[in-house]
């Protein structure tokens, strides 16, 4: 009896232990984690937060830079405005067909302005001339989104010079040489296609009437080329070039 009641008080000692540690880890935990201790991380957040916001609204009010207009191509133009540029090219008048759609100015270089266009990729680049003047213009319906289309109209000053890479359809002894509207066939390498040139020289300009025929003749251009001389259009180009030859009767210097 004597050893049960022994037993029995170890029993309930222990369990006493027991419980005063717990109650004591529990004070411990307490006391190392004070009240404000929780609201002072709670205020750490809330400043990050208003950190990022400010970053934020910083980022915000920093100017963008501006992207540079784009003088050309110019769509949509006012009638007046194309009409100052046919009058620049001495072009009193003209006809095309309907579906080439209006007229339009597709680069205007000269040695004053630097401007920025859209080259062959797609990217703005600024071009201002070394000396002299070049514009082009063509239609609508056939811009290439560089400023360039087919057919174009090409006026050109005879010191117009840009670097490589332009062709020169005239040169000033043309003026005193060339018949008015004359016709040229020429292999152009660069766009392995065969252009007609049709040209207009003047005293101290020259425009030139460009096409570049569809047709693939990179095995065959020079028959090609003599075959056309000849008067022979075959049938890839055969329809665009007749349309090409009424446009060019139309022009009116």
């Amino acid at each position: 009896m004597q050893s049960k009641n022994i037993l029995l008080i170890g029993i309930m000692t222990l369990a006493v232990i027991v419980s005063g540690c717990g109650v004591q880890n529990s004070e411990e935990e307490l006391t190392t984690t004070p009240r404000n201790g929780s609201e002072e991380a709670m205020s750490d957040v809330a400043y990050v937060d208003n950190v990022d916001t400010n970053v934020q609204k910083e980022n915000e009010d920093v100017e963008k830079p501006k992207e540079t207009p784009m003088p050309f191509p110019k769509l949509d133009m006012p009638e007046e405005e194309l009409e100052e540029y046919l009058s620049i090219l001495g072009i009193s008048s003209y006809s095309a067909p309907e579906e080439w759609g209006p007229m339009y100015v597709g680069l205007d270089w000269d040695n004053q302005d630097e401007n920025v266009y859209f080259n062959s990729a797609g990217n703005t680049v600024l071009y201002k001339a070394d000396s002299g003047r070049r514009i082009t213009l063509g239609f609508e319906n056939f811009f290439l989104d560089n400023g360039w289309d087919n057919p174009s109209i090409v006026y050109q000053t005879y010191d117009f010079s840009i670097g490589a890479g332009f062709n020169t359809y005239a040169t000033e002894s043309d003026y005193q040489s060339v018949e008015q509207g004359s016709v040229e066939y020429k292999w152009h390498s660069r766009f392995e296609a065969i252009e007609m040139i049709t040209l207009f020289a003047f005293e101290d300009y020259s425009v030139a009437v460009v096409y570049q025929l569809e047709g693939d003749y990179t095995e065959n251009y020079e028959q090609v080329i003599e075959d056309l001389y000849a008067g022979v259009y075959l049938e890839a180009d055969k329809a665009k070039l007749k349309l090409m030859d009424e446009f060019v009767a139309s022009l009116e210097f």
